[in-house]
């Protein structure tokens, strides 16, 4: 729809039209006082559309076509969105970027109101070449001990061999791991990174030094070692560089079962196997290690020793003496054990049991004979006072059927606190007892009756005939 819009030239005409308003369309589209101007009718945009979805490569561009409604739309202009960058850019010509995997809307908005189109961008791992790598600094000063780093800078973004190989051109100087250079000496070394897919390099030119303080930067040991049980050996260490600050190391073993190492690196060899030692920096950056087997070797029993070396010993209390024999690496470490009076006590595998009371003197002797220790215990009554003996008066007796008898015994000491006993006949059916050993005749034939101490360590029998 056109709007005729009549412009005057003069207040008279004005007044004209004012005052003959249906005759003046007429009039002022032939007068030539007026001039006739035309205006376009503004016209909103009612929908936007986009391809529904499209499929990228990381690095790859594709060029939005919109297509808008009405198409005698008056602004047809469009602002344009992503919903995520980290995954596509689009500028505002609708110039879609593939930045990363994964799936993201691309948006264009109508100039003149909320209209909008969307389409849905699915991006995968493309195969871009890389265009250049750039290291920083490209040159610089490295302290040896001090770690430096140098970072990499691949492009473009996109592109999938994101990584680099590093490479050092005199590994005597300086060596250089994931961009981090480590000085080995005073010098000069170059330090390149090269692409993943080997196309494009970068190096830094750097100038290895030794700072206020050198660090060691190497220790090395004899590489292996064998002994026998018992030998030792003693250990140099080479350090580098030899103006190091502080050439001191610290000394350590794998397994001490095996080797033992001292704090000036005496070895000794203590048992069989194999085991390293270690010499470290004092910063414990730089070690060196050797390799030490141990076989079994024959060294004789040095000493004997007994704990504890006296002690009091209570009749019915086991005790115990523990024995130690030296050299460790020593293969005899077995002794014998002896008691001086075994009347008072006796002695098995270190342990002494008391008899009866008084003096005695327990001997360990080494398995070569050579080497005895000994512990003096006196021996003598506890609290609790247990029989050394029991007997029985009458060893042999016959009853009659029905008939009873009381078994009497004779316990020693005499002055023993743990009297108690325990009475039974072999055969219950022949002849029964109780448990103060009175006996009774059940039927004709023979059976035994047994007395024993409540711990089953003392007992005696007698035979009993029934007729």
């Amino acid at each position: 729809m056109k709007k005729t819009i009549i412009k005057t030239m003069t207040l008279s005409a004005i007044c004209l039209v004012g005052s003959f308003a249906q005759e003046t369309t007429t009039l002022a589209a032939s007068h030539p006082l007026f001039k006739v101007t035309t205006e376009k009718e503004n016209i909103s945009v009612s929908s936007v559309q986009l391809v529904p979805e499209k499929s990228l490569l990381v690095g790859e561009t594709y060029q939005y076509e919109a297509m808008i409604s009405p198409t005698n739309a008056s602004d047809q202009s469009l602002k344009w969105y992503s919903q995520n960058d980290k995954i596509l850019k689009v500028d505002q010509n609708g110039l879609v970027t593939a930045t990363g995997i994964g799936t993201a809307d691309v948006y264009a908005f109508a100039s003149d109101g909320d209209i909008r189109g969307w389409s849905e961008v699915t991006v995968n791992k493309g195969t871009l070449p890389v265009s250049s790598v750039t290291l920083s600094p490209k040159s610089g000063i490295v302290e040896v001990g001090t770690p430096f780093m140098i970072k990499e800078t691949i492009l473009p973004t996109a592109t999938r061999f994101q990584s680099v190989t590093w490479s050092s051109s005199d590994s005597s100087v300086a060596t250089v791991k994931n961009g981090v250079v480590s000085g080995i000496k005073p010098g000069n070394v170059t330090i390149t990174a090269v692409s993943g897919d080997g196309k494009k390099t970068d190096t830094s030119t750097l100038t290895i030094k030794y700072g206020s303080t050198i660090p060691v930067t190497s220790i090395s040991l004899p590489p292996s070692k064998s002994l026998l049980v018992g030998e030792t050996s003693q250990y140099m260490a080479t350090v580098l560089p030899a103006v190091a600050t502080d050439k001191q190391v610290i000394w350590q073993s794998a397994n001490e079962k095996i080797v033992k190492v001292d704090t000036d690196g005496l070895v000794t060899a203590t048992g069989v196997g194999t085991a390293d030692i270690y010499a470290l920096s004092k910063d414990g950056k730089s070690k060196g290690w050797s390799e030490v087997t141990v076989k079994e070797g024959n060294l004789p029993v040095t000493s004997v020793s007994l704990s504890p070396e006296s002690g009091i010993v209570e009749i019915g209390s086991p005790f115990k003496l523990k024995e130690t024999v030296l050299p460790e690496a020593t293969k005899y470490k077995v002794v014998g054990w002896t008691s001086s009076n075994k009347a008072i006590a006796t002695v098995s595998g270190g342990v002494v049991t008391g008899i009866k009371p008084g003096i005695v003197t327990i001997t360990a002797t080494s398995i070569d004979g050579k080497i005895k220790g000994s512990s003096t215990l006196t021996v003598k009554y506890g609290d609790k006072i247990p029989m050394t003996s029991l007997s029985l008066s009458t060893k042999s007796k016959t009853l009659s059927v029905g008939q009873s008898f009381q078994y009497k015994s004779v316990i020693t000491p005499s002055f023993a606190t743990e009297t108690s006993l325990i009475w039974f006949t072999s055969d219950a059916s022949i002849a029964s007892i109780d448990d103060k050993g009175l006996v009774k005749g059940v039927k004709k034939g023979k059976t035994t009756v047994f007395a024993f101490s409540v711990d089953g360590s003392i007992s005696d029998s007698a035979t009993l005939t029934i007729k």
